[in-house]
């Protein structure tokens, strides 16, 4: 009776252990690029602009807040500067891929190159580990 429990009790394990290997792939969102258009005054899609000097941010305590990874590839040939909801979050050389965190309740990315020539917009994005956003 023992051995027979000890290997429903084996079998019941490998079982279980080959159902948490499935891992679902990512569905990647492809942001096309288009060129800077001119424009008097600010960029509109930045309302807080890269860092210039060396400053240690101030940390609040805060309970509650909720914040996920956020997965980006820059699969282009320029460096970009990446702003989430309007603010600077990073700046990714050609051909890497980052993680950053944000708050939850985003809904943006913007990337201009670091020329300033060129542009990648994407409105309506969500927070989730299946998804990676893509600059091409």
């Amino acid at each position: 009776m023992k051995r027979a429990i000890f290997l429903f009790a084996i079998v019941l394990g490998l079982g279980t252990m080959s159902q948490a290997q499935v891992v679902s792939p990512d569905q990647v969102v492809e942001i096309k690029p288009t060129k800077v258009e001119k424009t008097r005054g600010a960029n509109p899609n930045i309302k807080g602009t890269k860092p210039t000097e060396d400053k240690a941010v101030e940390k609040t305590k805060t309970r509650g807040t909720y914040t996920c990874d956020l997965k980006l590839e820059n699969w282009s040939d320029y460096c970009v500067d990446v702003y989430v909801d309007g603010y600077y979050k990073c700046t990714m050389t050609s051909k890497t891929y980052i993680y950053i965190v944000v708050d939850l309740g985003y809904s943006s990315i913007y990337g201009e190159s670091c020329g300033g020539t060129m542009e990648w917009k994407k409105d309506g994005i969500q927070c989730s580990d299946r998804f990676t956003y893509r600059f091409y």
